[in-house]
């Protein structure tokens, strides 16, 4: 039985766009026969590698994509399909084995119904009755979340991080987003480490008003098809203002598995996500997590250093 406020936001929602079609559960798909219109490429990195004072970043992230095991975002030596280290000289060679690298995982990825999403069936928290809208919802580890923020001082990343330029730039350039951005989601706000859109980088966004703070009440990538049709969000000022039409969340993790932030990617019209482009999404998120942690021993190191 519905309670007479779940009608009033049920009525206050927006289902004009929403296609017959794509009623259910939100699910990863498979890729085209011609895999060519959606799986990622690489060659949005090939600006990057041509630019002086971004190639250091570009090779940082190439390096950290092709060698998973490698801890360490400076050396520019990276391996190919054979096994053969790559001059770090040579921007073409560098292409040639990112290319390699998404050809490989187009046919490797996991299929599309092994591609887990968080609160994709139902949604597994309550959500809190207030007047306008539902409130923000809280993990249950949000405490020993917000003590790891903490503990290593994520909400005061100040220092610029263009290795995380470069995976925005990428996710959006390759699988077609509006804008994407990699956030830390503290107490109140988001802070905006990295973003494709340069004048929101350093900011400081309210958290009740982000698609990232139900992102962490699951442990997988999260994603909202058709937001102002959904109770949760047909009322935030990206719906409301910017038309946000879909959002995908991948989860940036800390030590011990403590999900610490997101990659936060939107788009203005309704997408899918196919199979291999949700494993260069988790990809990423990875590597975004990895470079985050490295940048922040690293200033401790220097700090202690100093001491």
């Amino acid at each position: 039985m519905l309670v007479p406020r779940c009608v009033e936001w049920v009525d206050r929602c927006d289902y004009s766009q929403v296609q017959i079609e794509r009623h259910g559960p939100v699910q990863i798909v498979d890729d085209p026969v011609d895999n060519s219109s959606s799986a990622p490429t690489g060659n949005s990195l090939r600006e990057s590698l041509a630019v002086e004072n971004t190639k250091a970043a570009a090779v940082a992230v190439i390096k950290m994509l092709l060698n998973h095991e490698s801890s360490s975002t400076k050396s520019t030596c990276i391996i190919n399909s054979d096994g053969e280290s790559v001059d770090g000289s040579d921007e073409e060679d560098y292409m040639i084995t990112v290319q390699e690298y998404f050809q490989r995982r187009a046919h490797e990825a996991p299929p599309a119904a092994d591609c887990v999403l968080a609160n994709a069936e139902q949604r597994t928290y309550p959500l809190e009755l207030v007047e306008t809208s539902p409130s923000a919802p809280f993990p249950q580890n949000e405490l020993a979340r917000l003590e790891c923020i903490n503990t290593l001082g994520l909400m005061s990343l100040k220092d610029p991080m263009p290795e995380l330029d470069i995976i925005c730039s990428f996710l959006s350039k390759e699988l077609g987003f509006f804008c994407t951005m990699i956030t830390i989601v503290g107490e109140r706000h988001q802070l905006v480490l990295s973003c494709t859109m340069p004048d929101l980088v350093q900011a400081l966004l309210p958290r009740e008003q982000s698609f990232c703070q139900h992102l962490l009440m699951g442990d997988a990538p999260f994603i909202v098809r058709n937001p102002e049709a959904d109770v949760r969000f047909y009322n935030l000022n990206a719906v409301t203002k910017q038309g946000i039409k879909f959002y995908c969340g991948i989860p940036i993790m800390g030590p011990r598995g403590v999900m610490v932030g997101s990659v936060c990617c939107v788009h203005v019209a309704v997408m899918d996500i196919t199979r291999s482009q949700y494993d260069t999404l988790q990809r990423f998120g990875q590597i975004a997590s990895k470079i985050i942690q490295v940048k922040v021993e690293a200033k401790r190191s220097n700090l202690y250093a100093a001491a």
